[in-house]
């Protein structure tokens, strides 16, 4: 497995917020695309996402989704979407192409486990960077170390 500590970097984001089904997890990556379309920017980077699982609702979750485009935009009130300056998660733990796992939550799963191994404190919250290649996903994933302290790697 490749573990390391990194920063995840990029300038000009836009930002999508919505609750849906996990199973679903794909469909804030088109409506992303769809957006660059309309907007007439184009994306720079990967599209990541985190999520959160919503109380009292199995297999439902807050997704937000980032994805990195070329210039600043203008999006005016709309609840759903937000132009970011930048997104910068400084010192992440970070699993290059999720050893080969599909699934990201079994990768995250993995993450932890490397992390409790090698004391890193790590927080809740990961950020799962998809990478198209071949017309199939690669997922890195990201999750910010909580504090700075004395850690092997």
């Amino acid at each position: 497995m490749n573990f390391d500590i990194r920063d995840l970097y990029f300038d000009h984001v836009i930002k999508y917020c919505n609750r849906q089904l996990k199973k679903d997890w794909q469909d804030g990556i088109l409506l992303l695309e769809d957006l660059s379309l309309l907007k007439d920017i184009y994306q720079t980077g990967p599209i990541l996402f985190t999520f959160e699982s919503v109380e009292n609702e199995p297999g439902v979750a807050d997704f937000t989704y980032y994805m990195p485009i070329n210039d600043a935009v203008l999006i005016e009130d709309d609840p759903y979407y937000e132009y970011l300056p930048n997104l910068y998660i400084q010192d992440a733990l970070a699993l290059r192409q999720a050893d080969q796992t599909v699934d990201f939550q079994a990768a995250y799963e993995k993450l932890v486990n490397y992390a409790n191994d090698q004391n890193i404190p790590i927080g809740e919250t990961f950020y799962c960077v998809l990478l198209e290649a071949y017309g199939e996903y690669i997922i890195d994933l990201y999750v910010p170390v909580e504090r700075r302290g004395e850690f092997l790697i």
